[in-house]
């Protein structure tokens, strides 16, 4: 049906996202003895973990019926968590290695960590929608 093909082709993206960001991190963001340590095998992890990603969001989607068990929440948002931690791990690598006070780009990976913390949990949770069901709506969509 054209409303799971919607839902495979948006895990699609979120895989893409996390290989691409991970991708971007060790080459731009990673720290010169980093990268030169892990680069290989980091990318091919972090293809695997997005392909894992993937493929558990499509078989939730597809296997699971309302009422949804725990079990889907747990098989749609692990292996994303697993593929942002390690994404970013260039990114804290570089962050722990900084001197204080940080520099600009430092605070605006900093930032970014902090933000998409912010925003995974308000999606994991539900919030704000969990207290205001279909107020939040845009277009029927809640994102």
């Amino acid at each position: 049906t054209i409303h799971t093909t919607s839902f495979s082709i948006d895990y699609v993206g979120i895989s893409v996202h996390g290989f691409g960001s991970g991708f971007l991190h060790i080459y731009y963001s990673a720290p010169q003895w980093y990268y030169d340590k892990i680069e290989y095998q980091y990318v091919f992890i972090l293809l695997l973990l997005g392909i894992f990603a993937c493929f558990l969001n499509c078989f939730a989607q597809y296997y699971f019926h309302p009422p949804y068990p725990p079990l889907k929440r747990i098989c749609q948002f692990l292996p994303c968590g697993i593929l942002w931690i390690y994404s970013i791990i260039p990114l804290i690598i570089g962050l722990f290695s900084c001197k204080f006070p940080l520099n600009l780009s430092s605070i605006c990976h900093l930032g970014q960590v902090i933000l998409f913390l912010i925003g995974a949990t308000l999606f994991a949770f539900d919030l704000p929608q969990r207290f205001w069901p279909g107020a939040l709506d845009f277009i029927w969509q809640i994102h």
